[in-house]
C-alpha cells in the first residue's frame, strides 16, 4: 500500500494490476528495493516542506511533475494550519471571555470617583480588581497570547484595530473638553456597556452616523521632540541617563551580592532612580534589601506586596528582616561615630559631656592657679595687688552698671576693709575670687549675680602695687589665664552650666546639642576636642536620641521612619548636623532615613490595608469577589469536578509565588522594561 501512495504522489506509474497474489510479487515486477528508501525520503522531505536531499547522482534539469508540487504545498499548508488553529480558537474565545474583566474594571472606576478620588487612584483600583479576571481567557492562561500566531491572527488584530481607533477618540475628546482622558474612557466604557441594550432602538441611528463620526477621528501621531538644552549645553533629562562610568562608582561600594545581580544588566537598560535606591540600601553599614515596590515606588506594586503580607509568609519575613536591619543600623552607626565610648541612653552621653566640661576647667583653675603663685613668688612671697585701686575700679564698675545697690553686701565690705588695711594676700584674693564666683552662679536675685560677675572681671584685672611694677610680665600672664578662662565661660553656655551644675543630665544634650544654637555648639566641639571623647558622647547622645524618636525600645521595637525622618530634618534645618557629626556618620543617618522611608512610606495612590481603610478593603473585597465568581463559574462547567476551584486555586498559587519571587529578587526593578512606573517616594 505504501508504494501505491509512492506511485501516485511521483504521478508517473499505473496502479497495480489486482492479479497479482501479494506485495512481493509487485515489488519483483517492476522496482527496486534501493529506491524505495529514497523515493520514502522524498516524500518525508515533501511532507515536512524542506528541500530535497542531495544525492550523489548527476544533477538533472528535468523539473518535478506538477501534481508532485501541488499535493507537496498542500501538506505543507495544513501542517501550518495546524500550527495556527490553537492560537485562533484562543483569540477567538477571549473575546466574550475578556467581558467580565472589562465589566469589573468599568464599574469600580467609578465607585472610588463619586468617593473623591483622582482619576489616577480609580484606574489604579480598578485595575487591581479587575487584574485575576484575565485569566479566564484561555490565550492568558495558557500562554499563547504572547505567542506570534496569537498577535497575528484575525480576531487579536481586530479586537486591536477597534480599541485603537477607541483610544484616538477618546484623547480627542479630552483635548477638546479639557476631561481627564482616564474619566473620558471611563464614561465610553459605560457606553458601550450600555449599548447591548440600547442598540436595538438606535441602530439606525448608529449607521447613519457612524461615517461621520470615523470622518471626525483624528489621525494622531506622536514625535518625539528634540531634548531642550541648558544653559551649560546639556540636554535636560541628561542626568538620568546612566553612564558606564556612574554605573561602575556605584557599582564599586555595593557588596558582593548586587554587584553580582546586576553584573550582567547594560548600562542602557538600567533604571536609574531604581538603581540608586538599591545602591542606597546596600551601602548602609547593615544592608537593606528592598522589594521591587520599594525600589521603584510602583504604587500599586507596593500596595499589592503590602496587602499580600499576611497571606504570603516570604514577603512578611522580609518586611521583618527590613525593621530589624534599620534597627541595627542606627547601633552600627552609633558605634562608628563613638567607638571610644559608651552610652545606650541619652543622658548616660550627657554626663559624659559635663565631666569633660569639669575635668577641662580644672585644668584651667589649676594653671590660673600656678600662674598667680609664680606672682607671688616673685614678689617674696607677699601678693602685690593694690586692694585699694581694686575697690575703686569695682565700685566705677558697678556704678556705670547701675548696679551699686546690688553688689554681694558681704564680700564687697571684706573688700573694703582689705583696701583700709593694704594687706590683702595671695590666699585673700583667692578666697574673694571664688566667694564670688558662687555667688554669680547660684545667687537668687538676677541683678545680684550680674553684680558679682562684673566685680570677677574686674578682680582679674589684677591692679599691682608701685612698688611691684618690674612684676608685669608675670602678672600678664596670670591676668591672661584668668581672663581666658572667663571668656570661655561666657561664650560656651553648656560649659557654664556643666561647671555650675545649673542644668542636669537628663536634659543637657537635648538643651545644648539637640536644641542648641549652631555656633554654640560650634564652639562646645572647638573647647571639648574634635576627635575628643566629648565629641564622640555628643554624637553617640544624639543617635540615641534619634533612636528613641524611631521607636527603638522595649523587647520588639518596631522603626518607625515618619519619627526619626522628622528628628533628623529637625537637625538638618539649623545645619546642626555637620558640627555634631563627622562626615561619614552624618551621611550614613541621612541614608538611613531616605531608605526607612523607601520600606515604609505610602504615596498617595496606594491602597495598602494598614487598618481596613477604604481603599485597601475595597481592593481586597472586590479581588475576593471577582475569584468566588470566576471559581463558581467554572465549577458549573463540569460539575462535581470542581474544576473551577482546582484552576483559580492553581493559578492564584502560581501567580502569587512568581510575583514574590520577583519581588524579592536582589535589585529588582532595575532593568528598564517600560512598563514599571518611578516615583519619587520623597515628594508623593
Amino acid at each position: 500500500m505504501a508504494d501505491e501512495v509512492l506511485d501516485l504522489i511521483r504521478g508517473g506509474a499505473e496502479p497495480p494490476a489486482p492479479t497479482y497474489p501479494s506485495r512481493s510479487m509487485a515489488s519483483s515486477a517492476g522496482r527496486k528495493k534501493p529506491a524505495k528508501r529514497e523515493e520514502e525520503d522524498e516524500v518525508l522531505s515533501l511532507i515536512q516542506g524542506s528541500d530535497m536531499p542531495e544525492t550523489t547522482t548527476a544533477p538533472t534539469s528535468e523539473k518535478p511533475p506538477l501534481v508532485r508540487q501541488i499535493i507537496g504545498n498542500v501538506l505543507k499548508k495544513g501542517f501550518e494550519a495546524r500550527e495556527q488553529a490553537l492560537p485562533f480558537a484562543a483569540a477567538v474565545a477571549d473575546i466574550p471571555l475578556s467581558l467580565p474583566q472589562f465589566i469589573t474594571s468599568t464599574v469600580a472606576y467609578p465607585a472610588i470617583r463619586v468617593m473623591g478620588g483622582t482619576p489616577e487612584q480609580s484606574k489604579q483600583f480598578a485595575t487591581s480588581v479587575s487584574a485575576p479576571l484575565e485569566y479566564l481567557k484561555p490565550g492568558k492562561l495558557s500562554g499563547m497570547e504572547e505567542t506570534a500566531n496569537y498577535v497575528q491572527s484575525l480576531p487579536a488584530q481586530t479586537m486591536k484595530f477597534i480599541g485603537d481607533y477607541i483610544h484616538k477618540g477618546v484623547d480627542w475628546v479630552a483635548e477638546k473638553t479639557g476631561l481627564n482622558p482616564l474619566d473620558v474612557q471611563a464614561a465610553v466604557d459605560a457606553g458601550m456597556l450600555a449599548a447591548p441594550v440600547a442598540v436595538p432602538k438606535t441602530a439606525k441611528v448608529v449607521t447613519e452616523t457612524a461615517q461621520k463620526i470615523k470622518e471626525q477621528l483624528p489621525t494622531v501621531t506622536i514625535e518625539r521632540q528634540a531634548p531642550t538644552p541648558t544653559a551649560g549645553g546639556q540636554s535636560v533629562g541628561a542626568a538620568a541617563t546612566p553612564t558606564t562610568t556612574m554605573v561602575q562608582q556605584a557599582m564599586s561600594v555595593a557588596t558582593p551580592e548586587l554587584q553580582q545581580a546586576l553584573k550582567e544588566l547594560p548600562v542602557n537598560q538600567i533604571n536609574v532612580p531604581t538603581f540608586q535606591r538599591h545602591i542606597e540600601a546596600d551601602s548602609l553599614p547593615v544592608p537593606v534589601r528592598l522589594t521591587k515596590g520599594q525600589a521603584t515606588g510602583d504604587v500599586v506594586q507596593l500596595s499589592q506586596e503590602q496587602n499580600r503580607r499576611g497571606k504570603d509568609t516570604e514577603l512578611a519575613y522580609r518586611f521583618n528582616e527590613q525593621n530589624k536591619a534599620l534597627i541595627e543600623n542606627v547601633q552600627e552607626i552609633r558605634n562608628r561615630a563613638a567607638p571610644d565610648v559608651y552610652g545606650t541612653k541619652t543622658i548616660e552621653n550627657s554626663q559624659g559631656i559635663i565631666e569633660a566640661y569639669k575635668q577641662l576647667d580644672s585644668n584651667l583653675t589649676k594653671t590660673i592657679d600656678q600662674n598667680y603663685q609664680n606672682l607671688r613668688d616673685a614678689a617674696g612671697g607677699q601678693f602685690p595687688v593694690d586692694a585699694t585701686a581694686l575697690l575703686q575700679n569695682i565700685q566705677t564698675k558697678l556704678k556705670k552698671q547701675l548696679l551699686s545697690n546690688e553688689a554681694p553686701k558681704g564680700q564687697l565690705a571684706e573688700l573694703k576693709r582689705l583696701a583700709k588695711d593694704k594687706s590683702m594676700t595671695f590666699e585673700d584674693y583667692l578666697s574673694l575670687r571664688s566667694n564670688l564666683g558662687e555667688i554669680a552662679r547660684t545667687a537668687e536675685k538676677g541683678n545680684e549675680r550680674k553684680a558679682a560677675s562684673f566685680m570677677i572681671e574686674e578682680l582679674e584685672k589684677l591692679p599691682l602695687q608701685k612698688e611691684a611694677a618690674n612684676l608685669k610680665p608675670l602678672a600678664d600672664i596670670a591676668r591672661n589665664s584668668a581672663r581666658e578662662r572667663f571668656k570661655m565661660l561666657e561664650k560656651d553656655p553648656a560649659m557654664k552650666a556643666a561647671v555650675n551644675d545649673s542644668v542636669p543630665a537628663d536634659k543637657f544634650i537635648e538643651k545644648f546639642v539637640i536644641n542648641g544654637v549652631n555656633k554654640n555648639i560650634e564652639t562646645m566641639v572647638n573647647h571639648l576636642g574634635k576627635d575628643s571623647p566629648a565629641r564622640q558622647h555628643m554624637a553617640a547622645g544624639t543617635i540615641n536620641w534619634l533612636s528613641d524618636k524611631a521607636g527603638i525600645y522595649g523587647k520588639e521595637p518596631n522603626f518607625s521612619q515618619a519619627n526619626y525622618n522628622q528628628a533628623l530634618k529637625k537637625l538638618d534645618d539649623v545645619n546642626n548636623i555637620p558640627q555634631i557629626f563627622d562626615a561619614e556618620t552624618a551621611s550614613h543617618l541621612k541614608t538611613l532615613g531616605n531608605v526607612a522611608g523607601y520600606t515604609q512610606l505610602q504615596p498617595r495612590g496606594t491602597f495598602v490595608n494598614n487598618s481596613n481603610t477604604l481603599v485597601g478593603s475595597l481592593a481586597e473585597k472586590g479581588k475576593k469577589l471577582i475569584a468566588v465568581g470566576v471559581e463558581q463559574g467554572g465549577n458549573l462547567l463540569v460539575p462535581g469536578l470542581q474544576l473551577g476551584t482546582s484552576v483559580m486555586e492553581m493559578r492564584a498559587r502560581r501567580a502569587a509565588e512568581a510575583e514574590t519571587r520577583k519581588a524579592l529578587e536582589l535589585g529588582a526593578g532595575t532593568k528598564q522594561t517600560g512598563q514599571t512606573p518611578i516615583n519619587n517616594l520623597n515628594n508623593p
